[in-house]
């Protein structure tokens, strides 16, 4: 019992150790291979496997590896092994050794062409987290080029080729190469993928705008091209709308920007604050200064937002005067459900007796329900102060709208 006793407090240790350093997946994988080998090569496990194991408890993980790597024989019993320690390798930042696995089973012979094509795949991402993004697209073509490739190890090598043209900033690959992830043979989720090419043709999009001084009629078609053809993978992306107005209006067409932007409610209404300081650059027009207080209205009506009320209160001011805008105000903020706690407070702060005048009340108000208002990513939930189309924290296009709720605001 003492013996067994100690085994166990060993074993209780070593793995202590282990999650300490972050490395638990190392014995793990080392039992796996005991298993597979068990039976076969008795000497193997014995040799091998317990000489790693002893110096992972000894707090030597790098030794461990070294020995698993350069004594372990790739056979179709450890070869799953070998492709999980690759991993590990490459998750923990060591791309060399990782690498260096990676190259080794290519070089093992009758292996199955669907396993060669399998690692393959791993060594491209070692090139692509190790920064070789070169190397990783010439891997990956060659890869996709293949006559008689899987149709699985198709499709991963043609994703991670778009994930690496994003990072290189290579907009036109990642829309050619997504088109194939989108077509019949290959559709897995392809209103995902066009999703995603809509958001990189207004890369494209924007990027010629903000070099386009002065703007030409060629590169004011040129971009209107790309906005439509956004616009044709995603009819609702809200980003080739508001650059489509921001475009008429560097053209002066507001009445073209002024349609582009009716369809923001449509697309997303959630984004309908991003709209709105384009929305009164086309109200500066005589012709149109008249229906911008209708059209606000009515998004209001459709859907109630803070950042409406506040610009409609602040148009009705100049427009109706302080006691239509309060009666306004008064009715409106029952409505927008994110301050229905404040709603009482708000109220008698804009109608209170013996307050300064309205407007300085108006102030008051919209300056506290500014504290109400973030940016939120629908996938990953990080919250941040500005507009960002792509998630600053878990990367996905076009899921950032604005959020307005009684809760405190963090900070990406």
């Amino acid at each position: 019992m003492g013996l067994l006793l100690a085994i166990v407090c060993s074993l209780c240790v070593g793995y202590a150790v282990a999650d300490w350093q972050g490395r638990r997946e190392l014995p793990r994988i080392l039992r796996r291979v005991a298993r597979r080998v068990q039976g076969r090569s008795p000497s193997l496990v014995d040799t091998h496997y317990y000489k790693a194991l002893t110096s992972l408890l000894n707090e030597q993980p790098d030794e461990a590896l070294d020995r698993f790597v350069s004594s372990m024989e790739v056979t179709p019993e450890s070869l799953e092994v070998h492709l999980a320690l690759g991993a590990l390798l490459r998750r923990r930042g060591e791309f060399d050794r990782a690498l260096r696995v990676h190259q080794n089973l290519l070089e093992q012979p009758e292996l199955s062409e669907e396993r060669k094509q399998h690692i393959q795949l791993e060594l491209a991402c070692d090139y692509w987290r190790s920064g070789l993004l070169d190397r990783a697209v010439d891997l990956l073509k060659e890869l996709i080029a293949l006559p008689h490739i899987n149709k699985g190890a198709r499709w991963q090598a043609s994703a991670y080729l778009v994930e690496i043209y994003q990072e290189m900033g290579d907009w036109l690959e990642a829309v050619d190469v997504a088109d194939t992830l989108t077509s019949a043979k290959f559709a897995r989720e392809p209103d995902l993928w066009r999703r995603l090419q809509a958001q990189f043709c207004c890369e494209l999009a924007q990027r010629k705008l903000q070099h386009a001084e002065p703007l030409n009629s060629e590169t004011a078609a040129n971009i209107a091209a790309k906005l439509r053809q956004a616009l044709s993978y995603d009819p609702n992306c809200v980003r080739a709308s508001l650059l489509q107005a921001e475009l008429a209006l560097l053209r002066d067409a507001k009445k073209e920007a002024l349609n582009a932007l009716k369809s923001v409610p449509v697309q997303d209404a959630r984004l309908i604050p991003d709209a709105l300081p384009l929305l009164a650059e086309c109200m500066a027009d005589a012709e149109l200064h008249g229906a911008h207080l209708a059209l606000l209205k009515q998004w209001f009506d459709e859907s109630p937002s803070l950042a409406l009320m506040l610009a409609i209160a602040e148009c009705m001011q100049e427009q109706e005067g302080e006691s239509a805008t309060r009666r306004f105000c008064l009715d409106a903020l029952p409505r927008i459900a994110a301050i229905r706690f404040e709603v009482p407070v708000l109220m008698l702060t804009l109608s209170g007796a013996g307050s300064p005048g309205f407007s300085e009340r108006f102030q008051q108000v919209a300056t506290l329900l500014e504290h109400f208002v973030y940016y939120q990513c629908d996938q990953c939930g990080i919250k941040m102060q500005q507009l960002e189309w792509r998630c600053p924290g878990c990367h996905s296009w076009g899921t950032v709208a604005q959020v307005s709720e009684p809760a405190p605001r963090s900070e990406s």
